[in-house]
């Protein structure tokens, strides 16, 4: 009588939680290089303005959704790469081209201060990406509902990193500097969705564990 095969073991939290927020912090690091065609859409028409925002979301959210997705698949979280990382790429371009719509009907965007409305407009940012993220993380993570949520805080508090040296750069400073707080705020964002990623890792288990 032959053996039934093992299921996948499962690896520690603490290792699941590290890989995550090292994928969302080298996903977000080839934008960071990207960073002066994103000041530079701001001179442009609108509707290059748009186009141009769409397609460095798209990038980023390729360079972003094969990271995770890396991960996801590796941790038996998710089946196929492709989904998660189309997902994260339609969900960044959304989100820059909201960012486009909200700077023509803004006539000074980037203030010198970190407004209550700046923090909620780039956590709606991160909750658009996570919105297209849940349509795939839902298929194989019981009560994916909290996912849009992590992901706009970790947004939020990411861009609260960020933000001086971005406005900076609008000003006419080089955008180089904005290299090492880009990678700073893919650590902040990879960490905060890294914990609600456990949780829901958690959620998953209980639920296996129940059909025993």
């Amino acid at each position: 009588m032959t053996k039934p095969a093992a299921a996948p073991s499962e690896p520690p939290e603490p290792s699941r939680w590290l890989r995550w927020t090292l994928a969302c912090t080298v996903g977000l690091a080839p934008a960071a290089l990207a960073m002066p065609l994103f000041i530079s859409v701001d001179a442009l028409p609108p509707m290059l303005r748009i186009l141009g925002l769409a397609l460095f979301g798209a990038f980023e959210g390729l360079a972003l959704g094969w990271a995770q997705a890396v991960v996801l698949t590796h941790d038996h979280m998710i089946r196929r790469r492709g989904p998660w990382v189309a997902a994260t790429m339609m969900g960044s371009s959304i989100a820059y081209i909201v960012c486009a719509l909200g700077m023509a009907r803004m006539p000074a965007p980037m203030t010198e201060n970190l407004t209550p409305w700046v923090m909620l407009y780039w956590g709606g940012h991160g909750a658009l990406i996570g919105l297209a993220q849940w349509a795939v993380l839902r298929r194989d993570v019981l009560d994916a509902c909290p996912w849009p949520v992590a992901s706009g805080l970790a947004w939020m508090v990411g861009q609260n990193l960020i933000y001086p040296s971005f406005a900076v750069v609008a000003a006419g400073a080089g955008a180089g500097i904005l290299i090492v707080p880009r990678l700073m705020m893919g650590l902040l964002v990879g960490a905060v969705t890294g914990m609600s990623l456990v949780l829901l890792t958690e959620g998953r288990e209980e639920m296996e564990e129940s059909r025993l």
